[in-house]
This record gives C-alpha cells, structure tokens and sequence, in this order.
C-alpha cells in the first residue's frame, strides 16, 4: 500500500510514484529483456527509473486499466488491460496483440503465459477460466471439454517438461494433457488446500507450494513433500471467525470446512453430503436473526442456520471473499466477479464495479 521496495546492500530503498494515485499497492513485478523493472499500481504502468515509479501511459489512453504483466522469451514487455485485451511494447510504441473473445472481455487476466513449447500460443489465466489465444484472437481452450472439468478459483499457471499446462486451485491442481485432464488433490497425492504457486526449476521438476499442507515436489509420477517433517509448519488457514446462534465460536477454514469451539472444545462440523467444496471457507458473517453465511472459493454463499445448510442460488459461479450487512439488515458480498447483495432469496448485481476480486469493505 506504500510504493515499491528494493533491499540494497543492507538497506531498504523506497520508490514512490511519480503522479498522484489513489492507493501505491504494487500489484505486478516484472523485468524485461534491457534490465528495466516495471510495475503496475492503481490499475496504471510504472517504470522504475531514476529513484522513482515513472508513469508509463499506454498510447495516451486514460482510460486503461492494467491487471497483469509478462515477459516473453525475447525480453518484450506485455501487458494485459481491461476490457481491451494485450499490448505488447515495442521499441517506444504499443502494439495491440491479443484481442479477446467479447464474451469474456470483462474477465480480468490475472496471468500471461507464453507456451514454452509452441510459440505462437499464448495462455490468458481468469480466476474462472483459461483463454487460449493464436492469431490474435483469445478463447476458451475448450478441447475436450477442458473447461468443463476444471472447478474453482484459478490461481496460477506453469508448463512441464512434457508440454503439460498444470493450474493451482483452491482445491489442488489440475494438469492438462493431451488426452484429458487430471485433478490431483488428496486423493491421488497431493492436497486438496490451495496451491496459489507452481514453479519449474531447470531439472525439470515441478514444485507445487500450498496454503498449509506443505511443498510439493512433482517428479514424473511421484511426489516429495516437504512439510513440518522436514521443518516447515504445517498450519490450518483461519479465513474468518464469527459467532453461531448458540454464542459458539465458528471458524472458517481453507480446505478444512467449519470448526466449532464452545469455549471448552473443538469440534468439526459437518457438512452436506455431496459438498466437498464447501469446505473451501473463505469469509463467514452472522446475521441479526443468528443464520450464519458461508462464503466459499467453489460454490458460492451458503446459509447455516438450526436447520442446517442451503445453499443461494446462482451464486456458484463465483468466490464469496467477504460478507458484511447495512443498518437495514441487507446482506453484501465481495466477490470474485464484483459486488452483490442479497434480496427476495437471491443475489443482485451492484452495477458500476468492474468484475475483479472485491477483498473488504
């Protein structure tokens, strides 16, 4: 939330924005081809020059908005705007390079990922969706229903040595081969708590970090895992914590559902049958009449009362990352596609807020 950072010979050095914004959170680093770091801030390029964040306007336009950078193996600078697509720079000039399928135009591109194997594709990571992009144009990569197959957030992107596309998820990993596709999570391995980093080191192995249950390392059919045996802290992710009607303490956990303390003991609740990614928790918020409202990465919001679970419909599509409610009693979600609130037992689109993750309020 205060500019960018360098650690230098001991010391740290602060590079401030050269123009007024509104918040300095540095949401991309990256370094191109000739040395020079860039950045994104506010939705805004920056270069890092002369002890400064130098403001870099793409072709004059005020109305960009910047969600992610890339370099590809040249060293040429890419970007990704809103709702406009991929711009490349070259020279002093940008160059419009990717455009993306109107029907998924307003998805904001988390990640650009240059296949090591084919050059002329290009992977757009969405939290919801893979695009695939060849001659200029991005779509869904929907070969054999891939994009069916594939549920939750979509975290992040990496290649292996076979031309395999691997994806982390809130709910483990999931491989894209040339035949299909393989979910790896608890049952075959792996783990079923977000893996929000994938990394390929120059032994061609796989290394899959996750949000608590440790690193993996992926060595052709087999995996090592690194966890509190061999010194890392294996730790259950407390996303939120609220009160139940009966003055119990509820805890949402990443991957492990909801615990309940009753002030001597901890106890697991049990979820719907069928569910298993309720138990991706991401947020909780009790209300005035004691129901309780589950925020999930993979299916939506939830309503937990003396009766038991329901989930609100038409809300699956997205990740509840935050709850609250208004003096009238309305409840308001943050999510992963914009800003909702709940009326007449379903949700309700706030109009105006562009469809990126809303964290709080």
């Amino acid at each position: 939330m205060n500019g960018l950072a360098r650690l230098y010979n001991g010391r740290i050095i602060k590079y401030k924005p050269d123009i007024p914004v509104k918040r300095s959170f540095v949401g991309n680093i990256t370094q191109d081809g000739e040395g020079t770091i860039w950045v994104t801030a506010a939705g805004m390029l920056f270069r890092v020059k002369n002890d400064k964040m130098q403001h870099v306007p793409i072709n004059d336009d005020p109305d960009i908005f910047i969600t992610s950078l890339a370099v590809n193996s040249t060293g040429s600078l890419y970007v990704s705007v809103y709702k406009k697509g991929i711009y490349r720079l070259k020279g002093q000039k940008w160059e419009h390079v990717i455009d993306i399928d109107s029907q998924f135009s307003e998805q904001i591109i988390k990640r650009i990922f240059f296949d090591r194997f084919d050059k002329n594709k290009t992977y757009l990571l969405t939290r919801s969706g893979l695009l695939c992009a060849r001659n200029g144009m991005a779509k869904p990569l929907d070969e054999k229903n891939i994009t069916g197959k594939i549920k939750g957030q979509l975290l992040c992107i990496e290649q292996d040595a076979d031309a395999n596309i691997w994806l982390g998820t809130d709910n483990g990993a999931y491989c894209i081969m040339s035949d299909g596709v393989i979910h790896y999570n608890s049952s075959n391995g792996l783990t079923d708590n977000s893996v929000p980093d994938i990394y390929f080191d120059a032994d061609k192995n796989l290394w899959l970090g996750s949000l608590g249950n440790g690193l993996y390392r992926c060595e052709g059919d087999r995996y090592t895992v690194f966890d509190r045996t061999q010194g890392i802290p294996e730790s259950k992710i407390v996303m939120s914590v609220t009160e139940d009607w009966n003055k119990n303490v509820l805890m949402g956990i990443d991957g492990a559902g909801l615990l309940r303390y009753d002030g001597k003991k901890t106890s697991e609740v049990p979820v719907p049958i069928g569910s298993p990614y309720l138990k991706g928790v991401q947020s909780l918020y009790t209300d005035k009449n004691g129901t309780v409202w589950i925020g999930t990465g993979q299916t939506g919001l939830w309503q937990y009362d003396k009766k038991g679970f329901r989930q609100v419909k038409n809300s699956s599509s997205f990740a509840c990352n935050f709850i609250t409610a208004d003096d009238n009693g309305t409840i308001w979600l943050g999510t992963s596609m914009g800003c909702f609130y709940y009326q007449n037992g379903g949700l309700k689109q706030l109009e105006g807020i562009p469809p990126y993750s809303v964290c709080n309020a």
